[in-house]
């Protein structure tokens, strides 16, 4: 779902604010051209909500990017306890 215009502003505004010019520490130790993966996993138990807007957001910070959701907005997440 493409994002409305004031949603887009904003999420611009916070990006130019947070990374500026780059994240220094980032272009020192982490070299050009090395690809990873994310998992985010919840600690507490709680309800998903946002996850267009991660997902745009992610795309904005990299094009190439490719962002899975595998759990939908409103759904409750339940943390099973440590063994």
């Amino acid at each position: 779902m493409p994002l409305n215009k004031e949603i887009d502003n904003i999420i611009n505004i916070a990006l130019r604010e947070d990374i500026g010019r780059g994240d220094v520490t980032t272009r020192f130790s982490i070299p050009a051209g090395v690809r990873g993966k994310v998992v985010m996993i919840a600690r507490e138990n709680g309800v998903i909500c946002g996850v267009d807007i991660f997902r745009d957001v992610m795309r904005k910070v990299d094009k190439n990017l490719k962002v899975t959701i595998i759990k939908k907005d409103s759904i409750t997440l339940i943390v099973e306890p440590k063994k």
